[in-house]
């Protein structure tokens, strides 16, 4: 007698369909949430950046304080007394914004609307001491509070805070060496005030791009497998050159087919070859930073055992999660050209 297979009906079709697809709805629901939560989030980011002025200070704010917060509550949400929370906010919006609000005339060209700019990049190293100051205060006082607290937090205040305000100052900073036309709608802007900061943030998006492409066709030799086993030498390789290829070819297209400047009388090529001498620095260390940051910020969410640094952004984390190689990165750059300019 002949042996038949049960007769399939149309509810075990697409019972077994569901069970096969099982193992990779996973990915494709993470994918799909971090594919519209980043388009949401540039969707907010890039106007604000392209227009600078109150915008780009208005969204520095919001990312600031979640970024803050994600610090304090990185090393459980009990872990530091009130006191403690409120001196580290304080001290992260003042080493942030102090040069905004410490020269009268910043103070007046604020008010009078969108245009205005920071003359120079100046982290305030007394602002940082006197925090330090305090955090060695409150360890004396607070068993909670050990070394490794005071350590931890000043640590992170001095890269959120110069970050961002590397950050503003590498969009804000060419506003006062450019000219500028008004629009319509009266703001006042130009495009190549963008462009120092788009550099240095695609700089930095492209070598991500790369090292991930890469290390997932070719990455067979961990850079690190105790910090972040994902990361490969092949994938290194591949992030370091699409960076590289990046801002050549970006820099080629604002020099010589736009007539412009990275930052007029600072960095361009067009007017002054010598300046490919920092162009190709630059270029050299966004992908050495962006890598640097990666294990840097990777190795203290392993220390406290936690996956990202918040929740705020569905699929990707929290602020610093986004942000940590343009934190660093930014800080080198914004340095570097002020030491150029300088």
């Amino acid at each position: 007698m002949e042996d038949r297979k049960p007769e399939e009906t149309p509810e075990s079709t697409t019972e077994r369909a569901e069970v096969a697809s099982e193992p990779n709805s996973p990915r494709r629901h993470s994918m799909a949430v971090r594919t519209i939560t980043s388009l949401a989030f540039a969707l907010v980011t890039v106007p604000c950046a392209f227009l600078g002025g109150w915008f780009i200070f208005a969204l520095s704010l919001i990312l600031v304080g979640f970024g803050t917060y994600e610090i304090l509550t990185m090393p459980g949400r009990d872990r530091f007394d009130i006191a403690t929370k409120i001196l580290t906010f304080i001290a992260v919006f003042a080493l942030t914004y102090f040069q905004f609000f410490i020269d009268p005339d910043q103070l007046a060209a604020m008010g009078q609307g969108n245009l205005f700019g920071l003359t120079g990049f100046q982290p305030s190293v007394l602002g940082l001491a006197i925090y330090l100051i305090l955090l060695f205060t409150i360890q004396l006082f607070s068993r909670r509070f050990d070394l490794w607290s005071t350590l931890y937090l000043f640590l992170m205040v001095f890269l959120l805070s110069t970050g961002f305000y590397a950050i503003l100052f590498l969009r804000l900073g060419p506003i006062c060496l450019v000219e500028y036309a008004p629009i319509a709608n009266g703001f006042t802007y130009n495009l190549t005030s963008c462009l120092l900061l788009w550099w240095v943030l695609f700089g930095v998006w492209t070598c991500d791009i790369g090292a991930y492409f890469v290390g997932v066709f070719f990455g067979k030799h961990p850079m690190n497998a105790k910090i972040s086993p994902h990361k490969t030498w092949e994938g290194f390789a591949g992030g370091v050159a699409a960076s590289l290829i990046f801002s050549i070819v970006y820099v080629c297209i604002v020099s010589y087919a736009c007539h412009a400047a990275i930052l007029p009388g600072v960095i361009d090529v067009y007017n002054h070859p010598s300046d490919w001498g920092w162009v190709i620095l630059l270029a050299v260390l966004f992908p050495l930073l962006d890598n640097v940051a990666s294990f840097l910020f990777s190795a203290l969410k392993r220390h406290f055992q936690a996956k990202d640094w918040g929740r705020i952004l569905p699929g990707h984390g929290g602020i610093i999660d986004r942000f940590d190689a343009v934190i660093l990165t930014s800080i080198v750059a914004a340095a570097t050209v002020a030491l150029i300019a300088g």
